[in-house]
């Protein structure tokens, strides 16, 4: 950024950093729970021959639900994998993706409000669609701070990372049920701790181009 004065950079951050570090996790988010769901698709598909394959995976992508998706692969499993030891890990599976699905859910279909006077990281939130009175009228969501309700930038963030983790259980699964080694370690299946806002703000400078601090400092002296 330049300053109208001297042309010199300055070290000041762009407004709406915080605004777009909300929508690039809101996007991961979502993106990384498409692969959730292609790895469980992927799953259910190889529990059929190859003539077969296709038509599976077919089937459970026509489901429109994603519990029904569950309970249709939990059918298939079950019958693919009755004898195997692995199978008693699919209702703790089952549960925690059920759990991420609600949360996806929640980021996919509910709607976006700002927040001008909040706290850095909460100025711009997820938050469930408004009620109506009894008159009819919209009631709009408060716009001093957010409810216990609204999933602001880092909330996002630990659910990404929630997601990530489902992703390498899901996967460490495939491999057990196939007897197979587990491609991840059994630490990865657990959500890791998000990282600060600052290193996410310093994260997005840095995939745009922007100078680092020092840098800015050396070009203005």
């Amino acid at each position: 950024m330049i300053t109208a004065r001297t042309g010199a950079p300055s070290e000041k951050p762009p407004k709406d950093e915080e605004t777009i570090a909300f929508y690039f996790q809101l996007g991961l988010a979502i993106t990384q729970w498409a692969e959730v769901e292609s790895s469980l698709a992927h799953l259910i598909s190889k529990c059929a021959g190859e003539q077969d394959r296709y038509m599976l995976l077919l089937g459970f992508l026509s489901i429109e639900n994603f519990r029904s998706k569950l309970q249709f692969a939990g059918s298939v499993l079950g019958e693919k994998f009755r004898n195997h030891s692995c199978l008693r890990d699919w209702a703790t599976i089952a549960e925690r993706l059920e759990r991420c699905a609600a949360k996806r859910n929640k980021l996919a279909h509910r709607r976006v409000w700002r927040y001008p006077h909040g706290r850095p990281g909460r100025q711009i939130a997820i938050v469930p669609w408004p009620k109506f009175d009894p008159e009819g009228k919209d009631l709009l969501p408060p716009t001093g701070k957010p409810t216990k309700e609204a999933i602001c930038l880092r909330d996002i963030c630990v659910i990404s990372c929630e997601f990530q983790a489902a992703l390498v259980c899901l996967i460490n699964f495939d491999a057990r049920l196939h007897d197979r080694r587990e491609l991840f370690p059994k630490s990865s299946e657990q959500p890791r701790v998000p990282i600060q806002l600052g290193r996410l703000y310093a994260q997005i400078h840095t995939a745009l181009g922007h100078p680092s601090k020092s840098s800015l400092r050396k070009s203005s002296a």
